[in-house]
Order: C-alpha cells, then structure tokens, then sequence
C-alpha cells in the first residue's frame, strides 16, 4: 500500500514542474464533439488528471490518451453501508464489474475509485468491501482508492492504496479550515457550500493553503460542470489556474466579493414568529379561545363535559392551534435535524430515500416533510376518533379535544429553537425532540380517553377500538423498525457520521 501511495504522489509530480496539480471529476456527455471541446477547456485550465465517471466512448477514450492526461476511473458507488456489499445482488455486481473492467482494460487508467463516503470506520463494513471487490476483479493490477472526508488508519482492512481527501467549504468554517496532510492522501477535492459555490475567494484561499505546503505536488480535483460553470462566470479563471499549475509564482487576483457569514439558517426562527405572532393575534381576536385555553388545563373534566354538552361549537379555534402546532413542531424538529445532520449526510439520506427528497436533497425538504406528516396524522386521528363513536353529534368535539394537548408543544418547540438558535447543548435538544414526538403521539391517547367519558355503555370498545389498536400499530412499527431493519440504521447511522 505504501509502494503504490508514493507511486501516485510520483505521478502526481513528475509531468509538470508546477505548484499545483489540478484534476476534475467528469461524466462526459453524450456528444463527443462536446466532450472534445470540454477536454480542450479543461487543458486549458491547467488540468491535468482527469477522474471519468462513466465509461466513454472508443473515440473519446482515443483523445483522452492523444491529452496525456492522468486517467482515474470512479465505480459510482456512493455512501455505501455494510449492507450494499454483504445483500448485492447479482445485476448490481455485474454492473460493478462490467465498469471496473472497461477502465482496467485501458493502458492510460492509473487507479480506481472503488467509493465515496462509505463507512470506513467499521470493521464489517471493510471485510465486506474486501470481499465484493475481491469478487468483482484483482485490483493486484492497479491502485485503488476512494473519497471521504474522514481519515481513518492506513492499516484498516480496506482493499485501497490511498485516499482523495473531501475539502467540505462552507461560511461556518471558511476562515477556520484545517486540510491535513497525512501520508494516506494522496489528492484533494475542492467541495464548497451552496453559498461559496462560485465566489472566488474560497478557491483562493483552499489553493493558496496547498501551495504554502510541501504537499503541493497533490492534485486538487473539481466537479467538472462546476469547472465549466466557473470560467463562463470567471473568464480570468482559465489563466490564473493555468499559470498556478505551469508558474512557480502564486498569483491569483480575485474582484470585491461579499461573504456570507457563518449563520444559523432562518426558517425555524421565521416560523417561530409567525406562529406566535398568530397566537397573540387568536388569543385577543377570540373570547372563546381566551376562555378555553387554560381551563382544558386546570379544569380538565369541566372542559370534557362543556364540549359534550357542545359549549364550544366552532371547530375554528382547534383548527388555529392545529395548523400552529404543525408550523411550530415542524420547524422545532427541523431545526433539531439540521443540528445532527451536515450537508453531506442530507444527501446520504437522499441516496436511501429518494422518495422522501423529491424535491431535491434541501434541508427544508425536511421541515414539509415533517409538517405534512404531523398534518396527516392529524387528520387520521380525528377521522378515526370521530367515526369510531357512535354518539358524537359533531367532528367539532373530537377536533377540539384532539387540538388542546397539543400546545404544550407550543412550549416544548419554542424551547428548542431558542436553544438551537443560541447553538445550545445538542442532547438537550435531543430531550426537547423526545417530547415534542411524545405529546405527538400521546395526543391520540388522551383524546380517545376523553371521548369514551361520554360513553355510558361501551366505552371499553370504544377504547379498544381506538387507543388498543392504536398502541397495537405502534408496537409493531417499533418492533420492525429496531429489529427487522438493519440497513435502515445502517443507513441513519451513516449520515450521521459524515459531517
């Protein structure tokens, strides 16, 4: 492993008398009057290592070697778990293995991507990547490699001769970076937040950091759209990094740009307002919610009886607090999710759940997510209460009993923004999450007891019906989630590792 580390740090180094090598991550497109134009501008640019993502065509792969450029090939496996080695089944090892031989077979590859952001620092998960690349093809032949932006010990298990290190930018830690160099890197690549995507000054400040090191001879990949995007946005991009990789000289001038400072993002903060903006406004608004509010508390079976004895007969006050409490939980366990979860493991989480981020791997995908969520269950748990009970003269009765628990969340969500506004201790936000989810789901219990007070006869049915049956669902969802769905953890406990 040693022997082909210095290898790659060798051939790295040896072509170019520069600074700084420079590299991008390329799927070609599908023209190849298109790719041999964007080959030219990469060269252009000062590129010269190139990783394919897929498998070009006899033509392009001719011009590539006519380039002289230092060929990597990428498997295209990402955030891989124990789990999508040890249950591959046969159609996904024969596409693994009809790739990895089409960038064996060509001269001009010098090493493999066997996989990005895996987990690493498990030993089942190494002896199971061992043993499926193993049976896709000898990897005596050529370097392997993969990309992440942990570092684990070079004596792990894992079939590689080196790794790509992951340089994550973003406004939170853009005036704090630390690159290691440690010997298992043998290449970087540049990974900036949506926010310093294409501002200059970022860049700027990762090369200058590589060129100040004796590790400058590494090559520093990009995504190669972004590369594109870059120099039509930037057009003194292309001669800068060209110069930095030819010149021993760093020159890199860059206009006036604004950065974005390093801040906790607004949606929780926004709901937060709004939703007690509007509770104020309800509260003054409605004499029948300023009678109410407190007494489903403090007189909770003269509350009971009053709704049976239909006192209160506009559904338009529990309907406020219901629609509320879905805003103030939802941002609340929004903003708990986006303390424990990074970028990188949101897009982890999009790789296993597609169908959960069809609109895209964005962290308020989360937030409706979870507001869509608390709003059917809302709607199911009155549907089911109210159909189950055989005397209830109107929905009103059940929609109000159901929405009054619900605003102890009210202070539960509050709590837990503020906390993780002010970047407060994260397993307290864990708690206040606990809770939040607990009066969620307990909500239905109380209802369904408060709702077979008024039944005389049959209230044991009545609470078999709803709250047994409900109990019943629960238990079961529990008991597969834990027990029977190992690669869900799997999954989860992956995209809480990647930070």
């Amino acid at each position: 492993m040693l022997v082909g580390l210095v290898g790659f740090l060798l051939l790295s180094a040896c072509s170019l008398q520069a600074q700084q090598n420079f590299g991008i991550q390329w799927n070609p497109p599908e023209s190849n009057t298109q790719a041999v134009a964007e080959l030219q501008q990469f060269r252009e640019a000062g590129v010269t290592a190139i990783e394919l993502q897929s498998v070009p065509s006899n033509e392009l792969w001719s011009t590539i070697q006519d380039q002289e450029l230092k060929v990597y090939g990428n498997l295209g496996l990402s955030f891989p778990t124990i789990f999508t080695f040890s249950q591959a089944d046969s159609s996904f090892r024969e596409g693994v293995r009809k790739k990895f031989t089409a960038f064996v077979s060509q001269p001009s590859v010098q090493a493999i991507k066997l996989f990005e952001f895996g987990a690493i620092d498990q030993a089942p998960f190494q002896k199971q990547a061992t043993a499926f690349f193993n049976d896709i093809g000898t990897l005596d032949s050529i370097q392997a490699y993969y990309s992440d932006n942990r570092i684990i010990e070079p004596s792990s298990g894992l079939p590689v001769d080196f790794m790509v290190y992951d340089i994550a930018l973003s406004s939170n830690n853009i005036y704090s970076l630390d690159i290691p160099t440690d010997e298992t890197i043998a290449a970087y690549r540049y990974s900036p937040s949506t926010e310093l995507q294409y501002k200059l000054k970022p860049l700027k400040q990762v090369i200058q950091r590589l060129y100040a090191t004796s590790y400058s001879s590494r090559i520093l990949f990009f995504d190669g759209q972004w590369l594109l995007n870059m120099l039509d946005a930037h057009p003194r991009l292309k001669e800068t990094l060209h110069t930095l990789a030819t010149d021993s000289e760093f020159l890199f001038p860059v206009p006036a740009e604004s950065m974005p400072t390093a801040t906790q993002p607004s949606l929780a903060i926004i709901i937060l307002l709004l939703v007690w903006g509007t509770l104020a406004y309800h509260y003054h608004m409605s004499p029948l919610y300023r009678k109410s509010l407190f007494r489903y508390f403090t007189g909770h079976t003269f509350f009971v009886n009053d709704i049976f004895k239909r006192h209160i007969r506009s559904p338009i006050p529990a309907l406020v607090i219901i629609a509320q409490h879905a805003l103030l939980a939802s941002a609340a366990l929004y903003a708990i999710f986006d303390t424990y979860w990074s970028p990188l493991g949101l897009q982890a989480l999009a790789t296993y759940f597609p169908s959960l981020f069809f609109l895209g791997a964005k962290p308020y995908v989360i937030f409706v997510f979870i507001l869509c969520c608390i709003l059917l269950f809302s709607l199911i748990s009155i549907l089911w209460l109210y159909f189950s009970h055989k005397s209830l003269r109107s929905v009103t009765q059940i929609i109000t009993l159901f929405a009054w628990p619900l605003q102890l969340n009210f202070l539960f969500a509050t709590a837990a923004i503020a906390l993780y506004a002010s970047g407060g201790t994260d397993y307290i936000l864990l708690i206040l999450a606990t809770l939040i989810v607990t009066v969620i789901s307990g909500s239905f219990l109380i209802t369904a007891w408060d709702a077979s007070q008024s039944l005389s006869t049959k209230n044991v049915r009545y609470l078999l019906l709803t709250a047994g049956l409900y109990l019943l669902i629960l238990l079961a969802i529990v008991i597969w989630v834990t027990g029977f769905n190992s690669p869900f953890w799997a999954a989860i406990d992956l995209s809480l590792q990647l930070k």
